[in-house]
């Protein structure tokens, strides 16, 4: 709309328009002088423009062909036809040709520096690999913002008028001095010279209102002069893959003010920081990581926000005892460091809120990271094992942990086993018996969460919100369950026993066969106590894909607790079967009971001592789950906004769910009694994830329940609900 605003100021004539971005309407106004004092901005990217003549030339060449093709066919036909093909190629081979000497003649135009010295009131100016040719003191002296991608020059011109510039991108350049003579540009906030020759960057002094300096990808950069430190300003630095830069400025301890550094790859700092530690005297070394180690408290930068340090071969020795000289340190980033745990400096953070240690191939085991973190990526951790979050953490980070192929347990939330490492007594206790065959089967299997390929592995055991499941090939459902059904659905009544014997809860199986080759099913279950009117669902996030054509068998274990389930309670269970995958054959349920024996050890213990994370809630924590693996492909925890804890809903709570195929609408409906509160979403978007949404609310009961969550657009990210139901053991 902007664009169309800006081309009717003059149609035709694009040099009286106020600006200019179309790179052939550029070249042309530069190339025929036709500058004026109406221009405020002006793109020319000669690169842009090759590519896109080429792409013109390819189309009208193909078009070219595709007519010839067309007269072949009209061989038979009328004279006129005939001779208006014949005039039709040969006009589109002369375009061909136009367009090809088009971009020849552009790989070798030279332009006039002084083509601009008409336009006054130019201030935002984009020249990439563009060559000017002659002085450049004509330039337009209001320029606030020039881009000049592939500068050709050794040095930024002194006669450049550079009084009023705000900003300069002078990335990809040949530039390997900023300029032969200190300037002083009081005005420059930004300084972006990433991917140039640079060898010395020298001249601070002369920008005292520098915010932001880049120098990223600097190979061949070997000194950064100490008057950095002068720029007092700065709040973003910028000096990653600097591979050779072996003399990290002293004067970064003087900016107060930076908010973010980044050093990835910048593998000879460490002398700096040495000097840190002894101004006097210092000892030549070539690792960050001795920056770390040696230096001292009084080293601070209180307003540090983002600290990244990826590639520079840290291990855990390579970290000090804390990193208290940063007490505003939000966003730290290890990748790729040779690091088996987390560094005990990290419990000093006490703002931390994004974690990533991702490709720290070494990393075995993740203990207790700080509880402030709301987002720890730990994806393409090799030897990645465990995660386990401090008990003070009530809500657990949204974490990302794809290709962690090792990563068996994320201590509230996820557990996977062999069954055959699991004791005999755990199964007891799930009422599992006569499994011993099972234990030495493979499974060909796909973890949604992990894996990017089908592994062939031995059967496991999965445990998450406190249901246990496991599959593998079998033509029957388990004998030791009673209760059976030839379909996809099955209810009973809970036996009546005696008070001393509660439900702990009931096996669920189901065998099913695949329709076709090439399938794939997970556990996918719905539990109905009909008698109280409340349902929980279940989406596990094993995926077991068919090898041969034997039949699966699903195993599951559900834990109910808070007489969820009592005797005399009419339970239904539902197989949800994903329609032309597979045909649920046979389904068999059978309720387990507490012993209540004295003076001994449960064997299920641990995992009932685990403070499942999200929310008390067993059916809200599982449909959001559910939702999250529906639309991510993979289970991101919903995080709670505030570290309040928030009374749970009644018992008597009737929660709703209805997702439809793929890329439509999520509903969420919670009716419940005497609450009359909302709940707001809060939309997080990082790489990629945008959920619009509104607002959820909580209704009284027998009121009409309406939609309160409606997702229509949605792609892959994580998300926030504010007041959420917490876990409150």
């Amino acid at each position: 709309m902007g664009r169309d605003l800006v081309r009717k100021e003059s149609p035709e004539k694009p040099w009286k328009r106020s600006r200019v971005w179309k790179h052939e309407e550029s070249l042309d106004l530069l190339k025929k002088d036709k500058g004026t004092q109406t221009i405020q901005g002006l793109i020319l990217d000669m690169n842009l423009l090759r590519k896109e003549l080429s792409r013109r030339s390819s189309s009208v060449t193909e078009h070219n062909f595709q007519n010839d093709d067309v007269n072949k066919s009209f061989r038979a036909a009328q004279p006129t036809q005939m001779v208006y093909k014949f005039f039709l190629r040969i006009w589109l081979f002369f375009a061909w040709l136009l367009l090809m000497l088009s971009s020849s003649h552009c790989k070798k135009v030279e332009l006039r520096a002084d083509a601009l010295r008409k336009m006054d009131k130019l201030k935002l100016l984009q020249l990439n690999y563009v060559k000017l040719n002659g002085s450049y003191k004509n330039f337009p002296k209001g320029l606030r913002w020039l881009c000049m991608h592939g500068f050709h020059l050794k040095f930024i011109p002194s006669d450049l008028p550079t009084e009023n510039l705000v900003a300069i991108d002078m990335s990809y350049s040949n530039l390997t001095h900023l300029w032969k003579k200190p300037k002083l540009l009081g005005s420059l906030k930004i300084l972006n010279l990433s991917y140039c020759k640079l060898v010395r960057v020298e001249g601070f002094s002369g920008l005292p209102a520098l915010e932001r300096l880049i120098l990223k990808g600097c190979k061949r950069l070997v000194h950064v002069c100490e008057s950095i430190g002068g720029c007092y300003g700065l709040v973003i630095l910028d000096m990653s893959k600097c591979s050779k830069l072996n003399n990290v400025p002293i004067g970064i301890s003087k900016l107060k003010n930076v908010r973010s550094i980044s050093l990835d790859g910048c593998l000879g700092a460490s002398e700096f920081l040495m000097r840190m530690k002894d101004t006097e005297s210092y000892a030549s070394s070539s690792s960050v990581g001795e920056f770390l180690l040696k230096t001292p408290k009084s080293f601070l930068l209180p307003s540090l926000v983002t600290l990244s340090l990826k590639g520079n071969n840290l291990s855990n020795e390579s970290f000090p005892k804390d990193f208290s000289s940063m007490p505003m340190l939000k966003i730290l980033r290890l990748n790729d460091n040779p690091i088996n745990s987390l560094p005990d400096c990290m419990r000093s953070l006490s703002r931390l809120e994004i974690l990533d240690v991702g490709e720290c191939s070494m990393l075995n085991s993740v203990l207790c990271p700080p509880p402030t973190i709301k987002y720890f990526f730990t994806g393409k951790c090799l030897s990645l094992r465990k995660i386990t979050f401090p008990q003070e953490m009530w809500a657990p980070p949204a974490l990302y942990h794809k290709h962690t192929e090792s990563l068996t347990e994320i201590e509230g939330m996820i557990r996977i086993q062999a069954i055959a490492q699991i004791d005999d007594q755990i199964l007891c206790s799930l009422g599992w018996t006569n499994l011993q065959r099972v234990k030495d089967q493979k499974m060909l299997i796909w973890d949604i969460q992990r894996w990017f390929r089908s592994k062939n592995l031995p059967v496991r055991m999965i445990y998450e919100f406190g249901i246990f499941s496991t599959c593998f090939p079998g033509k029957a459902v388990p004998d030791w369950l009673p209760h059976k059904s030839k379909s996809s659905s099955i209810s009973f009544t809970v036996p009546s026993f005696s008070m001393n014997k509660t439900i702990q809860g009931i096996n669920i199986s189901f065998v099913h066969a695949f329709l076709g080759p090439k399938k794939g099913s997970r556990l996918n279950i719905k539990v109905q106590n009909v008698t109280t009117n409340r349902t929980w669902s279940y989406e596990g996030p094993i995926f077991s894909l068919q090898e041969t054509d034997e039949d699966i068998v699903w195993l599951s274990h559900w834990m109910f607790g808070n007489n969820e389930i009592k005797n005399s309670d009419e339970v239904c269970v539902t197989i949800l079967e994903p329609g032309n995958i597979v045909m649920v054959s046979e389904c068999a349920i059978s309720p387990v009971y507490n012993t209540d024996k004295e003076n001994k050890e449960d064997p299920l213990s641990y995992y009932k001592s685990w403070k499942h994370y999200c929310c008390q809630n067993k059916e809200f924590s599982q449909l959001l789950a559910h939702a999250a693996r529906t639309f991510q492909s993979r289970r991101l925890p919903i995080l709670p906004a505030t570290s309040s804890p928030i009374t749970p809903p009644p018992p008597d709570d009737e929660i709703f769910f209805s997702e439809k195929a793929r890329y439509s609408t999520l509903v969420l409906r919670v009716s419940t009694m005497e609450l009359s509160s909302s709940m707001h979403l809060e939309t997080r978007t990082t790489t990629g994830f945008d959920i619009s949404s509104s607002t959820i609310s909580l209704q009284r009961k027998n009121e009409s329940p309406l939609p309160l969550l409606s997702v229509s657009t949605f792609a892959t990210s994580f998300y926030h609900v504010d007041g959420m139901y917490s876990d409150i053991d």
